[in-house]
């Protein structure tokens, strides 16, 4: 009974944090599009300094990517 309770117990809490994994992925995808879509535009200035000041949104979504993945990996082995 215990270990039905503690399974439970962890699935239910390991829902909220995959949405959450699931959501920053999403966002990660479309900064890198919006990113590339913008970086493409070269005469226009502002177009250029939105898509160089995209990558302080990219980068610690990239590493929270990395970690997701690696713990995704961890728990298969």
């Amino acid at each position: 009974m215990i270990t039905t309770v503690t399974t439970t117990t962890v699935v239910a809490l390991l829902q909220p944090s995959l949405v959450i994994a699931a959501f920053g992925v999403i966002v990660l995808i479309a900064s890198l599009a919006v990113k590339e879509l913008l970086g493409s535009t070269h005469g226009k200035t502002r177009a250029s300094a939105l898509a160089r000041h995209l990558n302080m949104v990219i980068l610690p979504l990239f590493f929270v990517f990395t970690v997701v993945l690696a713990m995704n990996i961890w728990e298969a082995i």
